[in-house]
């Protein structure tokens, strides 16, 4: 049999991404993301949804930056600048 190493690759892949994998959680955890899950939700699911709720880090230290560095205006100088003239 030959074996093409890129096709190996891609096919134990796409048996992974079948598959899955074991991770190992507390309980507790465990019990958390069945609260938050929806009927017929695997923990996968779950777990996908919760991570695109969340901001990177990297926009967060981005918005810290800006809250440190930017000017700030009020709202009534933003509604100001908003009108038609």
């Amino acid at each position: 049999m030959n074996h093409n190493s890129y096709n190996d690759y891609n096919a134990y892949r796409e048996y992974g991404e079948r598959m899955g994998t074991t991770i190992s959680i507390k309980e507790s955890t465990r019990d958390l993301l069945r609260f938050y899950g929806f009927h017929g939700e695997s923990y996968d699911d779950i777990i996908q949804r919760l991570l695109q709720e969340v901001y990177p880090p990297e926009f967060i230290r981005e918005l810290e930056r800006r809250y440190r560095e930017e000017e700030r205006i009020s709202i009534k100088d933003v509604r100001a600048r908003l009108e038609p003239k």
